[in-house]
């Protein structure tokens, strides 16, 4: 009996730890858009028409950067934090029952008047999944692409509001590259770029307090 018991305990977790997660349809167009007065970088998942499909909310109170990606019935589909003491910007993305996904790795240019240039680049494990192609400048612009450079998304934000972002997505073709590795993007660029605008007022305040 004990033992029939303990096979059936065993096979319930099993079943418990391998359960497909749940998953956002994204349509052909949508926008990423940022909620305006709330701590962190909370977003808006919305059709061309307004319609909400899903949400990215950031963990506030996290040691290290993370957000978490719903579906329109608020259940998780995957979580994205950021690695503490990597050089650059390493962002892991896990399913809803904690397995990896895939890795994105930030690569920023800056000049004298800030950053002009970022590029990401996708990874499961070792193999390059993926890249993105992108100038900054008065507006932000990605391409993401396969590793054979055929295209899967397009990514576009307006010259930056000190009121709230909004990212205008493109779905080229989905089966290339998996959605959760690129839906976390906007969200980290908003909340970086949130940050470097912090810094740079705190530093001319400074500045002028001298």
């Amino acid at each position: 009996m004990k033992f029939a018991i303990s096979f059936l305990t065993l096979i319930g977790a099993i079943s418990f730890a391998s359960a497909s997660c749940p998953e956002v349809k994204l349509p052909a167009y949508f926008q990423a858009v940022e909620i305006a007065h709330r701590a962190g970088a909370d977003m808006d998942l919305q059709d061309k028409n307004g319609k909400g499909f899903g949400k990215i909310i950031q963990k506030k109170w996290k040691v290290a950067e993370t957000f978490e990606l719903y579906n329109a019935q608020d259940k998780l589909v995957a979580t994205a934090r950021k690695r503490l003491l990597s050089l650059g910007s390493t962002i892991d993305i896990k399913d809803c029952n904690g397995v990896m996904i895939g890795t994105v790795q930030e690569n920023i240019w800056k000049s004298f008047f800030g950053v002009f240039s970022t590029q990401y680049t996708i990874l499961n494990g070792r193999t390059q999944l993926g890249s993105s192609q992108k100038a900054e400048f008065f507006s932000t612009k990605f391409t993401i692409t396969n590793a054979s450079k055929q295209e899967s998304f397009k990514m576009y934000r307006r010259s930056q509001s000190w009121v709230s972002d909004v990212w205008e997505v493109t779905v080229t073709n989905a089966n290339l590259i998996d959605y959760r590795l690129i839906a976390m993007i906007p969200a980290f660029k908003t909340s970086a770029d949130n940050l470097r605008r912090t810094e740079a007022v705190l530093d001319i305040i400074n500045e002028v307090l001298k």
